[in-house]
């Protein structure tokens, strides 16, 4: 999904044109707040408007809610990928490796809320391996 986001705004930056896009998955807002976290210069003349229920006006989320969404979706992303290479290496990373995989997952887990956080604590135990699984005392 990030790269569908990714090809339609290099395609409206290179066509000079306004590309409005509308859904309801939430997959699709996730990826657009990946891709403004991932590479911030590519969606800096991005906005994403949402609809409240009961309301006319459309709420345009702010660069601070555009850092959150997505972030629960990374965090997994970049867990499953440390808890790989973790056990494709025979469960040890070179120190470096495992400092940039613990700041990358401090700054998602810092983005996510409360429930967010107590979801992903209960999704990481019940990951297969103990040793493949991100320490969280390593990223906080």
């Amino acid at each position: 999904m990030q790269r569908l986001w990714r090809w339609l705004i290099n395609y409206a930056v290179e066509s000079n044109t306004q590309i409005f896009a509308t859904t309801h998955s939430s997959d699709c807002v996730n990826a657009l707040g990946w891709l403004h976290r991932s590479e911030p210069a590519l969606t800096e003349s991005t906005a994403l408007f949402r609809l409240e229920p009961g309301q006319v006006a459309a709420t345009r989320y702010t660069s601070d809610e555009l850092q959150v969404i997505g972030a629960a979706q990374r965090y997994r992303e970049l867990s499953r990928d440390l808890m790989l290479r973790r056990e494709l290496r025979g469960g040890d990373l070179s120190p470096a490796q495992e400092a940039q995989s613990a700041a990358e997952l401090n700054h998602c887990w810092t983005a996510l809320t409360d429930e967010e956080q107590n979801a992903m604590e209960q999704w990481l135990g019940t990951q297969a391996s103990p040793n493949a699984a991100p320490q969280r005392s390593a990223v906080e």
